[in-house]
């Protein structure tokens, strides 16, 4: 017998994404998400999905870029705390203690506490529904030396099922 689910039910567990965007001292912003995938090799491009009228969609389309930061599982607790406040209303940097650095190859901010990221250039931006799929070149990308190397491992955060967004 099958019963009836949400659509997107059984994609959960996800790994969690700490996208920043915007500059330092202006609009320095952090988003949690868990859409995230590369769609190509050559050249190197990555898609995000946002929601359309969110605050860093904002950012992302007024800067044209973006970074996507690769958080271990220890900051679980912030990179929550990132997914549920608007960036609207909260600096989710002072609140989390993350750290804004300056990017490599770009204007773009990126987390100082996260071991990779990835510097993107925004590309294109298609409406899929109630999101946003920004898809960004990869400008640069760096890990930290001991993830590199395999000295250390990167445990992924990874959430659960987010049913009060859709549904149960």
């Amino acid at each position: 017998m099958f019963v009836p689910v949400a659509p997107l039910r059984f994609l959960w567990p996800m790994r969690y994404f700490l996208v920043s965007s915007g500059r330092i001292g202006e609009d320095a912003n952090i988003a949690t998400v868990s859409f995230c995938m590369p769609v190509s090799n050559e050249p190197p491009l990555i898609a995000i999905a946002l929601g359309k009228d969110t605050h860093s969609s904002g950012l992302i389309k007024l800067h044209k870029e973006f970074v996507v930061n690769i958080p271990h599982a220890d900051l679980k607790k912030d990179i929550l705390f990132c997914g549920f406040f608007s960036g609207r209303d909260v600096d989710k940097f002072s609140q989390t203690g993350f750290t804004p650095l300056p990017s490599e190859s770009m204007d773009c901010i990126r987390i100082e506490q996260c071991l990779a990221w990835m510097e993107c250039r925004l590309v294109d931006t298609v409406l899929t529904g109630d999101k946003l799929l920004f898809i960004g070149e990869v400008q640069a990308a760096f890990a930290a030396n001991e993830l590199s190397s395999g000295e250390i491992s990167l445990d992924f955060p990874i959430g659960d099922y987010p049913s009060k967004i859709y549904g149960k």
